[in-house]
């Protein structure tokens, strides 16, 4: 019995030496196996987190970056009838800087009602797409997609086709109307998949963490980034769908096999060490914890960067429109920390004029869940700017609304450029009216002028009759100065360039300027000693320093001082940015500061309209700041104006650098006339400006043909081709204008010498200042002397 109640219990014993630490070490593994399981499924759920949140914020990105661009093309096309003037130059100056400020486009086109495709910017890539007929498109949706938008009025989209200037992408077509309400053609923005996407999502570190592809609405792969062998990525698959302007297509997106690779868990050396070294399983299941709570914290520190670290202010507000989130940029943007934003409602930072606007907005978007985008002032560290606001809404899985992310872009450059181009805009339409006006007002001019000259010519000096003759000429001259004042202001006044020295021309001007401005105020020239010369009008130049010293004058109340100064400046890109006014380069700068009453935002954005005064009735034209706006943008210079109500105002213009040495000024001794014997043609449709030419040149000796219009001119150069040596005609005349006889003449009769004259040129533009490519150009009104002198040089140049 003994014998085997030992054997039992040694038995027993083994066994429960045995089994009791296989037990404790089978538990151990156990619980280390269920540990290495927990920490797989952590990793798991946290690259598949990574990766929902990854992609969602790339749909939201796609869906913002193209719905500007769509937006952009609807803009385009809605102001499209204010472009009719010059079609052309402004489609493509204006679509430049639209590509310029959002790049994507493959290209951006206008295609006229009858589906051809008439302007390609940028021309360069996009050539074989130029003078295309849409309607023969190889693609069927094209000319689908266009009926669409012409039926709709709206912005519509091809599916994914082969585009003309080759590769894979899609069209947009915003339909045009004309102010009649009729089909106007479209503007077309034509997108590459690969460079639109690769524009979008061009972050290194987006790109090496994950892999994406894009699918078309007909299930065709549309783009693809490291998408070949996704391998055990495939576990990970998310699928969005993105809102391509008007129709969805399918995001799918895995984690890259780095970023698995990266993110792998030592859990085969936990379980090893583990089962080695039990006393340390604690020890080590604590230290694998806290690491796996580092690393988490590091992971959602890279899920935060796209919010983060973007220059869009990104902001999450709760169902009162108070803010949850505020990203980096956005405290940045206010000044503010985030705990200082958090609960606080974002109609603080909002200007107080555009509260009423986006609180409908958001109440809008929280009864209609979606996404909307508008445009506002935001509240900022100086002052205020304009933001381009993408809202949309955050629900729970019933579809409740549980509160809004709204993107933000700075805008405020974009809408200064549009600012000025809808001025530039106006004043070309102002300028195209005062010159038309200034045309007809100069041949009246310049045949009360002439006449009056003939009359004085008979009169005695002294007499009461001659006096009001002289007094008649004072007021037919300030006629004369206004017409100029008008053809300034409308960039159709011929010039005299010539190469000046700035410095030279005020201290000409400084005698006449003390006595405009009076003794009350204190006149001071600074210049700079090694100035650059300007190419410019010496007369327009002097009537730009006087115009600028006159409304210094008029600012100053009583006592004061004006200064005047001169430098040389360059404006790089670091100012221009800053400056919307202002464009790269060299420059003389010519400035007038005075010590006046100073002027407000609002009033320095009016100065320098036509007609625009502050004076009492009687006291101004208002073409004075206009006048020398108009004469400093032919020039292709630059005006800028700096006031502070109560501090003064400086105004100053900025003329580009002129190469070469300075003009040395033509004497000014009174020319001695000979009597003329050539015969000369004169072609006016004035018929009393024609007559006072003929009766000058009469009188000087000259046989004079007379023809009313172009084409009687023209006549009568076949006819007469032999006794012609010159024709002296006007620019803007029904039939054939001046340049399109003279065109003829050069052509079939070179020897015949040719003098244009002209009070408005609608073609000067495109011409030389004061030529009008080969030939001289006389200003009207002109006197006597003037025209005589002027023939007889053109008679006496070589032919």
């Amino acid at each position: 019995m003994s014998v085997r109640f030992v054997s039992g219990y040694m038995t027993a014993g083994r066994r429960s030496a045995f089994w009791a630490p296989a037990f404790l070490l089978l538990l151990c593994l156990a619980a280390l196996a269920v540990l290495w399981r927990a920490m797989v499924e952590t990793e798991e759920n946290r690259l598949e987190l990574s990766t929902d949140i990854t992609a969602e914020q790339v749909q939201l990105r796609i869906e913002a970056w193209i719905d500007d661009r769509a937006a952009i093309l609807a803009h385009f096309a809605q102001k499209w009838p204010d472009l009719y003037l010059n079609e052309r130059e402004s489609f493509t100056t204006e679509a430049q800087g639209f590509l310029d400020l959002y790049p994507g486009f493959q290209a951006l086109n206008f295609i006229d009602r009858d589906w051809v495709i008439r302007i390609v910017v940028p021309l360069q890539g996009n050539q074989p797409a130029l003078c295309q007929d849409l309607h023969d498109h190889p693609f069927a949706g094209v000319p689908d997609a266009m009926e669409l938008a012409a039926e709709t009025g709206e912005t519509v989209r091809t599916t994914l086709i082969e585009l003309l200037q080759g590769g894979m992408g899609f069209a947009t077509y915003s339909p045009i109307f004309d102010l009649d309400g009729s089909l106007g053609g479209f503007i077309n923005g034509v997108f590459r998949v690969s460079g639109l996407i690769d524009n979008c999502l061009a972050e290194e570190n987006l790109r090496r963490r994950f892999c994406y592809a894009l699918i078309a609405e007909n299930g065709r792969p549309a783009y693809a980034h490291n998408w070949d062998g996704i391998g055990q990525q495939a576990q990970y698959l998310k699928e969005r769908e993105v809102r391509i302007v008007d129709k969805i297509w399918t995001l799918r997106m895995v984690p890259s096999q780095e970023e698995i690779l990266a993110n792998s868990t030592a859990a085969d050396e936990i379980l090893v060490a583990g089962g080695v070294v039990l006393a340390l399983v604690m020890a080590l299941l604590l230290r694998v914890l806290m690491q796996r709570q580092v690393e988490l914290k590091l992971s959602r520190g890279k899920y935060r960067l796209l919010v983060e670290n973007q220059a869009d202010l990104v902001v999450k507000l709760d169902t009162d429109a108070r803010i949850l989130f505020a990203s980096p940029s956005y405290c940045r943007f206010t000044g503010r920390s985030e705990a200082d934003l958090l609960d606080r409602s974002i109609f603080e930072f909002i200007h107080r004029d555009d509260v009423g606007t986006v609180e409908s907005q958001l109440t809008g978007l929280l009864e209609t869940p979606g996404n909307e985008q508008f445009e506002m002032r935001g509240i900022d560290t100086t002052g205020y700017c304009w933001l381009s606001i993408n809202a949309s809404t955050i629900t729970d899985a019933g579809g409740a609304v549980e509160g809004l992310v709204c993107v933000a872009r700075d805008i405020t450059r974009r809408r200064e450029l549009e600012n000025q181009l809808i001025k530039s805009q106006k004043l070309q339409a102002i300028g195209l009216l005062a010159g038309g006006i200034a045309h007809d007002f100069n041949n009246i001019i310049q045949a009360v002028q002439g006449y009056m000259g003939f009359v004085k010519a008979e009169l005695t000096p002294g007499t009461r009759p001659y006096s009001d003759m002289e007094e008649a000429e004072v007021a037919a001259n300030r006629a004369a100065v206004l017409t100029r004042q008008l053809l300034a202001f409308s960039r159709r006044q011929a010039m005299m360039p010539m190469n000046l020295d700035l410095n030279d021309v005020i201290v000409d001007t400084l005698s006449m300027l003390d006595r405009l401005i009076g003794e009350s105020i204190r006149l001071e020239f600074s210049s700079e000693q090694d100035l650059k010369l300007a190419c410019a009008d010496r007369g327009q130049i002097e009537q730009v320093l006087v115009n600028l010293c006159l409304n210094a004058r008029d600012a100053i109340r009583r006592d004061g001082s004006i200064t005047i100064t001169t430098a040389n400046i360059t404006l790089d890109d670091a100012f221009c940015s800053l400056h919307a006014w202002a464009q790269p380069g060299e420059y003389v700068r010519l400035s007038v500061a005075d010590t006046g009453v100073g002027m407000d935002e609002d009033l320095q954005k009016q100065i320098f309209d036509p007609f625009f005064t502050t004076k009492d009735t009687g006291n101004g034209t208002g073409l004075g700041l206009s006048t020398v706006y108009g004469i400093v943008q032919q020039h292709d210079g630059l005006v800028q104006v700096e006031s502070v109500p109560g501090e003064g105002t400086t105004m100053s213009v900025y003329l580009p650098c002129a190469e070469g040495v300075k003009t040395v000024p033509e004497s000014k001794d009174q020319p001695v006339y000979r009597q003329g014997r050539e015969t000369i043609l004169v072609a006016e449709d004035e018929d009393m400006v024609r007559n006072l030419a003929v009766r000058i040149l009469e009188k000087a000796g000259y046989t004079v043909l007379e023809a009313a219009d172009g084409l009687q001119a023209d006549a009568l150069i076949e006819e007469r081709v032999d006794e012609i040596d010159l024709v002296f005609m006007d620019v803007m005349m029904p039939g054939m204008t001046g340049h399109e006889v003279s065109d003829r003449i050069r052509k079939a009769h070179p020897g015949i010498r040719i003098l244009l004259t002209t009070g408005y040129d609608s073609e000067l533009d495109s011409r030389t200042p004061g030529e009008d490519g080969t030939h001289k150009i006389l200003p009207k009104p002109y006197g006597r002397s003037l025209l005589l002198q002027t023939v007889r040089d053109a008679l006496d140049a070589p032919a």
